[in-house]
């Protein structure tokens, strides 16, 4: 082995090294928990030994955030067939964020942070880049819309809008969780997500039997001007 790809694997260890004591202190402790004292503490090395491999301490997060979003892609993606109609990959999707918020709970407590702290936790291209596979993932979803609102299976309106709405709407049922031995208490939590998956559905599914129904007026309609000639 050279001396070159020695010092290549050195570095990818001492990165995982890193990655791992990270990512221990944040499942634990939480972001605030965190800091890169505790980090190289953990990783058993000294702070300026750390900045070798990663800038900032927010480098450092956004990885592990990225961990989180590759994770739940796959998990979609493994669970949505994009030869089904439109409104059963939307289920799919709905199951998919289930589970991996069942299967992946401290990624999913992660991924819930970033959205819902007052202040970015990651700034310029860091935080760019997060938000695009975030949307990534959400294209998947508006596509299914998009494609049913196309075929008329679903009614016309904002895919981007509803497909956000959905999505917000299912984060905070999983969110609930933490009630349920206080608001929640009798109620099963997973029976109630899929009470809300199926409400949100709804909004964009036509009724059964409205386009008969129509059909019916517009046949009533024309006898009577029949009659009345």
């Amino acid at each position: 082995m050279g001396v070159q790809e020695r010092r290549a694997r050195e570095k990818a260890h001492r990165k995982k090294q890193i990655l791992n004591a990270a990512r221990k202190l944040l499942f634990e402790r939480g972001l605030e928990g965190a800091t890169i004292n505790q980090i190289a503490r953990l990783a058993e090395l000294s702070p300026s030994a750390l900045y070798t491999y990663y800038k900032n301490r927010e480098e450092i997060i956004f990885v592990l955030y990225q961990e989180g979003l590759d994770l739940l892609e796959r998990q979609v993606r493994q669970e949505t067939m994009l030869s089904d109609p439109p409104l059963a990959r939307l289920r799919q999707l709905a199951r998919a964020y289930w589970s991996f918020s069942q299967e992946q709970p401290d990624y999913f407590d992660l991924i819930t942070h970033f959205l819902t702290s007052p202040r970015p936790v990651l700034s310029g291209d860091l935080k760019r880049r997060a938000d695009e596979q975030g949307a990534k993932i959400l294209s998947l979803g508006r596509s299914a819309v998009e494609e049913g609102t196309s075929s008329g299976e679903f009614k016309a309106g904002d895919a981007r809008k509803f497909i956000l709405t959905f999505w917000a709407a299912l984060n905070g049922v999983i969110q609930m969780k933490k009630l349920k031995e206080t608001i929640l208490s009798g109620l099963e939590h997973q029976s109630l997500y899929w009470y809300a998956v199926d409400g949100l559905l709804a909004m964009i599914t036509p009724a059964a039997g409205a386009g008969r129904t129509h059909d019916r007026k517009r046949v009533n309609t024309k006898s009577r001007s029949k009659s009345e000639k």
